[in-house]
């Protein structure tokens, strides 16, 4: 092939003369894919690109590993997009936003032309984790702190048009975890003591009171709307199920129609976290995939996958993972498999599994985190 691989490279290589495209894992028994790509000439091949193992299924999937942000293409191939792990692809595929610099400003990266600007420059505040809100293209919604506070921890959701215009700060008292609604008119934010907030947008904030839907939770500190915007779910604490224990966690998911609330695995933790947590809807709504810790003894720390269905009948345990994604029609869902502590985030292997057989786990050749 005129080119030197180390003992044990995994390449795969097309029969239409394209260069050997360097798979992320080692191989020693090659076999034949199935299913077609894309046709394109010799003349046509892109550079080699290292990423997961060719597989149309997997088209679009959104991936990091310690080189930056990846792209799965339609052909199979992983696109290196950006060399910033926590970028976060926009909805049309066009822009990557990311945190960068000492003093953190958000940054896009536009994929057409190549343009990087800088939609914040506040070197008195610190932005990160930003999210797309497909519903409301003209901005986008993230977390920011003054300089001056610490380093770690939530900040206040805020807001700023793409041109850099429109700088807002949301809620400067309080800093939490943030939703959008699917319909583009709602933000749902709070924590960790008192009621929630859903923010109107672009009217204002509103409390959101958890006993109004008969909750007794004291805490609310990760939102999650269903896909049709009609209910919430909450991961919560307080005394969630009457006569039970004082301080529980679980999942409350509220009915923003009707008013009321089922209560989804409320546990007693055996002990305080500060890691985070995931919660997450299927496509359809059906089911509610989220995470615990300090609840299995085994476990200690580490993070415990569940899904479970939002009408609270059915409950499965996964194991040991984090960071559960649904694909968009809803067949699959994926998620980082976490034998060891999540202490980096490079060392945990893929898994899919297929919506309600729950057992059927198929790993893939990938150590990453799985974004999208």
């Amino acid at each position: 092939m005129g080119e030197y691989y180390p003992s044990g490279t995994l390449l795969w290589l097309a029969s239409d003369g394209l260069a050997p495209v360097v798979l992320n894992g080692r191989g020693f028994q090659p076999r034949w894919g199935r299913g077609s790509l894309l046709p394109f000439s010799a003349g046509e091949a892109s550079e080699i690109r290292y990423g997961v193992e060719l597989s149309p299924e997997y088209a679009g999937l959104v991936y990091s590993t310690e080189e930056g942000l990846w792209l799965v293409e339609r052909d199979g191939r992983s696109r290196h997009l950006i060399h910033q792990p926590e970028g976060v692809l926009s909805p049309d595929g066009t822009q990557v936003a990311y945190a960068q610099g000492e003093v953190e400003d958000l940054w896009i990266l536009d994929l057409v032309t190549g343009e990087q600007r800088n939609v914040t420059n506040t070197p008195d505040r610190r932005e990160f984790e930003p999210v797309w809100w497909p519903e409301q293209p003209e901005f986008i919604v993230f977390q920011s702190k003054p300089v001056d506070q610490e380093l770690f921890g939530y900040g206040n959701p805020t807001v700023v048009n793409l041109d850099g215009s429109g700088y807002t700060i949301l809620d400067d008292q309080r800093g939490a975890p943030f939703a959008l609604s699917p319909g583009g008119e709602m933000i749902a934010f709070g924590c960790c003591d008192g009621p929630g907030i859903l923010y109107d947008w672009p009217e204002g904030p509103a409390g959101f009171d958890p006993e109004a839907y008969g909750v007794n939770a004291r805490k609310l500190f990760l939102p999650a709307w269903s896909p049709d915007g009609q209910k919430l779910a909450w991961v919560v604490s307080g005394e969630l199920i009457p006569g039970g224990a004082q301080y529980q966690s679980g999942v409350a998911v509220f009915d923003i129609v009707s008013k009321t609330s089922q209560i989804i695995h409320a546990y007693e933790p055996q002990g305080g976290s500060t890691v985070e947590h995931f919660l997450s809807w299927s496509p359809d709504g059906n089911w509610l995939a989220f995470v615990t810790y300090a609840e299995r003894p085994g476990l200690g720390r580490k993070p415990a996958l569940y899904v479970a269905h939002s009408n609270g009948q059915e409950e499965y345990y996964l194991g040991v993972g984090f960071n559960p994604i649904w694909s968009p029609n809803g067949e699959w869902m994926i998620y980082n498999d976490a034998k060891e502590a999540p202490s980096s985030l490079w060392d945990h292997v893929v898994i899919t599994v297929p919506v309600g057989d729950w057992e059927n786990k198929l790993p893939l050749p990938i150590d990453a985190q799985v974004q999208d």
